[in-house]
């Protein structure tokens, strides 16, 4: 289909766990002359969604990056990140918060 394309996020972000990896590649897909975006895991999107998409993981990086520069340690940065001020509990995956930590964190 015309001005369609398919690609999936979640599935690079969860196998490379690369919070930048991730907003490259929405970046790049945003090059694109496509209209409807297919991910192949949930239904179409626009263009705007993967904009939208991409300002918040942005958003996210740099929240997280000023509270690194702050001296906040993980767990404190996914309190102040959380809507309920707590730290979530472990998942499957890391949340995206503790990706750009462990990207940004210098060692």
């Amino acid at each position: 289909m015309e001005g369609c394309l398919g690609f999936v996020v979640g599935v690079l972000y969860k196998l490379l766990h690369k919070a930048q990896a991730c907003w490259h590649t929405l970046k790049s897909i945003l090059k694109l002359d496509a209209d409807l975006i297919l991910s192949g895991h949930a239904d179409p999107v626009d263009r705007k969604t993967v904009e939208a998409l991409a300002a918040a993981v942005e958003s996210k990086r740099t929240k997280v990056k000023a509270l690194i520069d702050a001296g906040r340690s993980l767990d404190e940065i996914q309190a102040a990140l959380s809507p309920d001020g707590k730290v979530p509990a472990p998942g499957r995956w890391p949340s995206l918060a503790e990706v750009i930590y462990r990207e940004e964190k210098p060692e």
